[in-house]
């Protein structure tokens, strides 16, 4: 099959790895493979032709039917309308998605000490757990009323992202959530979600259980974003609605959705209809969390980094992870902000979206228990992304308490664009004064207060990236359904930094770790830290987010998401494989021998096919990133749809 593959590509292959590109590629493409894929571009002296960007298999796949990109690595395969007859498949890897938390006793979830099974973790996801709901009918799934029994993993994972329960009842009705089936808010979640050790059971075979024994409730549940081919199989998988596919429509020079638009199957989206990508800078979860700061610093230090801006500060609880404290109320929340600009910009095409707007804020407390964790391509170093002023490994820049500064952040619409306040532009925002004659507006509001009125939390500021002159950070999302009408300055996001909570305080539980800075520059790596940070919190993210130290992967069902156990996806030998595995990708589009110049020395690459890099090297990346290595005899190029054996 190699000699197959290298054939297709042609003679050109070798020559291209030494062309004089007069730019590099940015190339688009799965987070997952992020690390891998820069591991291969430099063993295989690319690295001044191509630089990866990342942004989501949907960004690398959207890429090529925008004629941007010839190639993209993906954590899934093709999908309608680029998976065709003429599309190629390159399998490079198998992985599983794991179901991360902060690992209290530095367990073994992952049989990487197999000799020495006395650490292995016990910590599983799984269906039987019991959980009391009062006034629960079989209308909610209580076969037995005021109990709630789930029927395996699906079932816990469903309810805490997405609030669905296991009745019959249609998910959708007229493309919005069915509340018989639905609901974000409902009594069996917010018990779920208020209960720590509902979520979880242990294995009989294994003797410990790793994940925090101190938390009451589930402080957060981190999520990739919409644009993730990670997301596209979780909500294949656990059995949650579609996302509804890229808008085709826009109207006022804003995106809109269009007829395909649905409700988004997470929770932090809120109940309106969408496309793909509307929730990735959404926070609507209807169920709250306090943002936890420490009263006892001086200023009231920032736990968490980030945060809602209209609720008051409340001490931290005494016993660390006994949180007792009274969360803000469970309340249904909207944002009428234009796809592109949430949060801030008010779509023009929703009557009085201003007023909306300005009511609908206030509403917004501490944090909700879902929160998206979408880190942009193009923020490619700590200048951008954490405060600093240096590309990586600097402290963030402090803003000084109380001092603010004006500007007009959104110079798209500056006239009409809202401030975190509610207020009109221009904006008063916090600002670094070490140089007095040039505020800096990218700098770090460390502690909530003091917040000028009507704000109560001053983290608020920290999800909103702004550059040194005040001025909004944009996105590089583009929407090739919109292109050439819509140009991509349009469609460029304004972005809402959940990945920044914990840039350089934890809300640990206790003193141990110490020096946990979640400053990653992936969605993958970022969610493996943040529950390392914020211990009583899980994330589904690719399984290079474990580091099997200070973070665990569950189990699911009792299975470990082992190698052999993720092999069993493709190898044919039979047996229960790891339940939330899937293949990794490099597409090609238009069929591997339409592939050319830099990208097909790269394609060739990832196949073993270019001199002096055999595909054991290859391989070798991939498992050095803790995936899995294709098993031997198993065929890696793929028509599509991908059939196996």
């Amino acid at each position: 099959m190699r000699r197959i593959f290298a054939s297709a590509l042609g003679a050109a292959v070798f020559g291209a790895m030494s062309a004089n590109s007069l730019a590099a590629l940015n190339l688009q493409g799965s987070d997952t493979l992020e690390d891998v894929t820069k591991d291969v571009i430099n063993v295989c002296g690319l690295g001044s032709v191509i630089n990866y960007v990342g942004g989501g298999s949907g960004t690398g796949e959207a890429a090529m039917l925008g004629g941007l990109q010839q190639i993209a690595p993906m954590s899934r395969e093709l999908k309608a309308p680029a998976c065709t007859p003429s599309a190629s498949q390159l399998l490079i890897g198998l992985d599983g998605i794991a179901i991360v938390a902060s690992n209290q006793l530095l367990g073994d979830s992952l049989n990487q000490t197999p000799d020495d099974q006395t650490d292995d973790c016990s910590d599983t996801l799984a269906g039987g757990n019991s959980l009391s709901v009062p006034g629960c009918t079989a209308a909610d799934g209580c076969t037995t009323p005021g109990t709630y029994v789930f029927t395996d993993w699906r079932d816990v994972l469903a309810m805490v992202y997405g609030g669905q329960n296991h009745t019959a009842a249609p998910q959708l009705i007229n493309r919005a959530r069915n509340p018989a089936r639905i609901n974000c808010a409902s009594p069996v979640r917010q018990a779920l979600v208020n209960s720590w050790t509902s979520l979880f059971r242990d294995s009989s075979a294994d003797p410990q259980s790793c994940r925090a024994d101190s938390c009451v409730r589930l402080k957060h549940a981190f999520r990739r974003g919409d644009l993730s081919g990670t997301t596209d199989t979780f909500v294949e998988l656990v059995g949650l609605t579609k996302i509804a596919p890229y808008t085709t429509t826009f109207n006022l020079f804003v995106p809109t959705k269009d007829a395909n638009a649905t409700a988004n199957p997470f929770c932090n989206a809120g109940e309106a209809l969408m496309n793909k990508g509307d929730s990735d800078y959404l926070d609507l979860d209807p169920i709250r969390r306090i943002a936890d700061s420490d009263a006892a610093a001086i200023g009231r230090l920032g736990l968490e980094q980030v945060a809602q801006g209209y609720a008051v500060p409340s001490n931290p609880p005494v016993e660390p992870g006994n949180d007792t404290r009274t969360d803000p109320p469970v309340t249904v929340l909207a944002d009428y902000g234009a796809p592109n600009a949430p949060n801030v910009f008010p779509d023009p095409n929703i009557p009085n979206a201003l007023a909306l707007q300005r009511a609908a804020l206030p509403q917004r407390k501490g944090l909700g228990v879902v929160l998206p964790i979408e880190f942009p391509a193009n923020f490619g170093d700590e200048r951008v992304a954490y405060f600093s002023t240096v590309p990586l490994d600097g402290e963030p820049v402090l803003c000084a308490p109380g001092k603010f500064a004006l500007s007009i952040a959104d110079t798209q619409h500056a006239s009409a664009s809202i401030c975190p306040d509610g207020k009109s532009q221009p904006c008063l925002l916090p600002v670094n004064v070490d140089n007095p004659a040039s505020p800096n507006f990218n700098c770090l509001t460390n502690t909530p207060v003091p917040a000028s009125p009507p704000l109560r939390d001053s983290r608020v500021y920290n999800l909103l990236v702004v550059d040194v002159n005040g001025k909004f950070v944009r996105d590089s999302y583009v929407n090739p359904n919109l292109l050439p009408g819509l140009a991509s300055v349009r469609q460029n996001r304004v972005v809402s930094a959940f990945f920044r909570l914990q840039v350089s305080q934890t809300d640990y539980l206790g003193t141990f770790p110490t020096g946990i800075n979640c400053k990653k520059f992936s969605s993958t790596d970022q969610i493996g830290c943040l529950v390392e940070a914020n211990p009583c919190s899980i994330g589904f993210a690719g399984r290079e987010a474990v580091d099997n130290i200070l973070n665990m992967a569950f189990q699911v069902e009792g299975i470990k998401p082992t190698s052999d156990n993720i092999s069993k996806l493709v190898d044919g030998t039979g047996g229960v494989p790891y339940p939330i595995s899937r293949k990794l990708w490099v597409n090609a589009l238009n069929g591997f021998g339409s592939v050319s110049g830099d990208q097909a020395a790269l394609l060739s690459c990832f196949n073993g096919s270019s001199p002096g890099v055999p595909l054991s090297l290859i391989d070798s990346k991939v498992t050095g990133r803790n995936f899995v290595a294709v098993p031997a005899g198993v065929a890696r190029a793929k028509s599509c749809p991908a059939v196996f054996p």
